[in-house]
């Protein structure tokens, strides 16, 4: 896979800042067209994978079958009592540009939180309907964003070709 990664770490003149994470950067994989922005997390890895959970080599994706975009090693969520609160808002834009799937945060119905090591891997699953147009390029957006600091956010796009 050939990357473009523009990468350009802040790093914090505060000693003893408690958990301070701050890094700001850009990558995007020119075979799958994955774009991946981030803004006050630190991040591993970001996938587009098919529904098995298995790279994809190009942006093709099928009708009617999930694929996701994968993010791994997800640090600098604000952190109380132990928990984190990440967000996760999806959406699929069609090739006129027209909102097909517009979902604010798939973790809406988690208000207790989770632990740090659960919201390190998060995984974004997009359908599109076959019927939405076979040969068609749709724009998939993945936005992971921190709901205790909402400025720390992640937006992960993709142009893929339904199949």
């Amino acid at each position: 896979m050939r990357y473009i990664s523009l990468i350009s770490p802040v790093i914090s003149l505060l000693l003893g800042c408690n958990g301070c994470h701050f890094s700001k950067g850009f990558s995007k994989d020119l075979t799958t067209t994955l774009s991946v922005k981030y803004n006050g997390f630190t991040i591993g890895r970001f996938l587009l994978t098919d529904n098995n959970n298995r790279p994809l080599k190009d942006n093709k994706v099928q009708g009617d079958i999930p694929f996701r975009i994968v993010g791994n090693g997800i640090e600098g969520y604000t952190t109380q009592e132990g928990k984190v609160y990440p967000g996760c808002a999806l959406t699929i834009t069609d090739p006129a540009g027209k909102q097909i799937l517009e979902i604010p945060d798939l973790f809406a119905g988690q208000p207790e939180g989770i632990s740090p090591e659960d919201a390190a891997n998060i995984a974004a699953i997009f359908t599109i309907p076959a019927q939405a147009g076979v040969g068609k390029k749709f724009h998939v957006q993945s936005r992971i964003f921190d709901k205790k600091n909402t400025e720390n956010e992640i937006i992960a796009t993709a142009d893929v070709l339904l199949q």
